[in-house]
């Protein structure tokens, strides 16, 4: 994955340095591969990034919320097999400005990697029927099970102390 240029044209007006996500994730995978699943109780859970994109937009979430990376919200689709994947975006006025889609890479058609990017991510286009969305402030009750509040607790604890 490639950082993100921060002269995008719209970079000044974002609460955020697009390098600075970037950075985020990466600290937050790192996090996230150091896990022992098993001790956490969630040993069920398949290889990273195949049913991880709750959990990783979940934490993420609230990874961007302890940086102070302004609101963003988790957003949920179905696709017209059925299948749901989540992904985050940072809104202003109705538009997508920023988005962060952590596991698309486990759809093979959408990409070889993490997109971390302006605009919409790749992911809107195939899983666009049914879309939830949910923000940290406005999380609907049993949105986040189990593993999405285990592992976003270990990580933000985690990035704290490092700070």
């Amino acid at each position: 994955m490639s950082a993100v240029p921060s002269s995008l044209p719209f970079a000044d007006n974002l609460p955020f340095e697009p390098d600075a996500v970037v950075t985020a994730h990466e600290a937050t995978l790192k996090l996230v591969s150091r896990l022992n699943l098993a001790q956490l109780e969630l040993g069920w859970m398949y290889p990273y990034p195949r049913g991880w994109c709750s959990v990783m937009s979940y934490t993420l979430l609230h990874v961007f919320d302890q940086r102070g990376f302004g609101p963003w919200r988790i957003v949920n689709g179905q696709d017209t097999l059925g299948n749901r994947h989540d992904w985050l975006e940072f809104m202003r006025d109705g538009d997508v400005l920023f988005s962060v889609d952590a596991t698309q890479h486990q759809f093979s058609k959408l990409g070889s990697g993490p997109f971390i990017g302006h605009g919409c991510c790749p992911a809107k286009a195939r899983f666009h029927i049914d879309v939830r969305t949910a923000t940290l402030e406005r999380m609907p009750t049993g949105w986040a099970k189990r593993a999405e509040i285990v592992v976003a607790d270990e990580v933000t604890t985690a990035l704290a102390q490092d700070s």
